[in-house]
């Protein structure tokens, strides 16, 4: 059973590494802040799962005498320390990326909050005789993705082609900015296809 133990949480350990290694890869190739976060967030869990791992590991190896119980204390002594250790490593960042992320929501909150206060909408999707594309563009900006980038991810079209198709949603409402235009989505959701 202890050796059955020991393979466990090597396995345990690898998967818990290779999704953490993963996971903070796809995090460097994603242009959001708030799903680079997440994906960072997750990598860091993933982390402190491998030295959970290792402890358990250690202490497995000497139960199955693969190391000899007189450097059980040392063993121990050490893995603790090391797992201490990359706690703190694991929380600090895990700290920092949680209050950037709350920063973003917060400024977003604050964008619809200031808008929602000082603009009055005189447009109306239904008359502006937006393409079935422009709807889903206004959709998209009405759940909250501002930025080209994160609409031509999210529709699988170049940054580019994702200003083209606000700026002429923009011409055909009337609208000036980009957060008026998510609040001409939400107060016209049937129209904006929500």
């Amino acid at each position: 059973m202890d050796l059955l133990l020991l393979i466990l949480g090597i396995v345990n350990g690898v998967l818990f590494a290779v999704l953490g290694v993963q996971s903070w890869r796809l995090g460097r190739r994603i242009t959001s802040p708030r799903a680079r976060a997440q994906a960072d967030i997750l990598a860091l869990v993933c982390a402190a799962f491998v030295l959970a791992s290792t402890l358990r590991i250690g202490l497995q190896l000497v139960e199955v005498g693969a190391l000899r119980e007189s450097i059980r204390e040392v063993v121990v002594t050490w893995v603790q320390f090391i797992t201490s250790a990359g706690a703190l490593l694991v929380i600090i960042p895990a700290l920092w990326m949680l209050r950037r992320l709350t920063a973003i929501f917060a400024r977003t909150d604050q964008f619809v909050t200031v808008l929602t206060d000082k603009v009055t909408l005189d447009a109306s999707v239904s008359e502006a005789g937006l393409t079935a594309r422009e709807l889903e563009v206004l959709q998209h900006l009405a759940e909250g993705t501002l930025s080209d980038a994160e609409l031509a991810e999210a529709l699988y079209i170049s940054p580019a082609t994702a200003a083209t198709h606000v700026r002429n949603i923009m011409k055909k409402t009337g609208v000036n900015r980009r957060h008026e235009l998510m609040l001409l989505a939400v107060d016209n959701p049937g129209a904006a296809g929500g």
